[in-house]
């Protein structure tokens, strides 16, 4: 056997070897695997501004490993959040964005959401989203209305909202997993008032009498909406704390 022969022999078998090996891990050094035990979240924010401390919660949080994905101008962009490729590959989707428009592929994918079963939680100013398209309001159990809008014979004015509020936050279901450990709490921030909501939700807490957080089954996937969540006045009260992290385990059904 020649020498030449016996060299180009040796490196295609090494070179054969080495295809054999090779595993995303070889081509990431130091990657770890995910922790399937813990919910893969998709934070989806943009269109609406916002302290970035509102972030500190979920950094905190060993519970689950997050993504965030920001949308653009609330007028003039779209619901980009859902032309992302790994979008059906999460546990949970937490909204706290603010868009107006989405394209009929956006609102394709936002369906297949439900579909897939992935749990979704609506915060706050994501109510205000998609004011012309009825399916958004359906799946989150509701909307806070920037103009009034007639539903079947009656007419809903706009809803409105008031800073730097006192509220006594009353838990009407305390058997349900969202509001283990939690008893009627007080806290100070933004409330929104006159938001419309569905026939069909399930309200866990209440404020002034009215939903303050809701529940429903929208196809295959748990849904939590919340009107809080302005920011640290809602943030950093322990009641919510708990109150989110319970949410976040019942959506993604963990």
């Amino acid at each position: 056997m020649s020498r030449t022969f016996f060299f180009v022999f040796s490196l295609a078998l090494l070179t054969l070897f080495s295809f054999v090996r090779a595993d995303p891990a070889d081509t990431q050094p130091g990657a770890a695997p995910p922790d399937p035990a813990k919910i893969k979240l998709l934070i989806i924010t943009g269109g609406h501004p916002y302290p970035k401390t509102f972030f500190n919660q979920f950094d905190d949080n060993h519970d689950i490993v997050y993504t965030s994905a920001v949308e653009g101008d609330f007028k003039k962009g779209t619901a980009s959040a859902y032309d992302r490729p790994d979008l059906l590959t999460y546990d949970a989707i937490l909204l706290y964005d603010f868009q107006l428009n989405i394209t009929p592929d956006e609102q394709k994918n936002f369906h297949a959401i439900f579909d897939k079963g992935i749990g979704v939680i609506c915060l706050h100013h994501a109510l205000l989203s998609y004011q012309g398209w009825p399916d958004y309001e359906h799946a989150v159990g509701g909307l806070y209305l920037l103009d009034f809008k007639k539903y079947a014979d009656k007419v809903w004015p706009e809803s409105t909202y008031k800073g730097d509020t006192d509220m006594d936050v009353i838990v009407v279901d305390k058997t349900h997993p969202i509001t283990a450990g939690i008893s009627d709490f007080h806290m100070k921030d933004e409330i929104y008032r006159g938001v419309h909501h569905t026939d069909d939700i399930h309200t866990v807490l209440t404020c002034e009498g009215n939903p303050l957080v809701w529940t429903r089954d929208e196809n295959n996937s748990h849904v939590v909406t919340l009107l809080i969540g302005h920011g640290p006045g809602t943030w950093d009260n322990p009641s919510f704390q708990k109150l989110l992290r319970n949410s976040l385990h019942w959506v993604a059904r963990k």
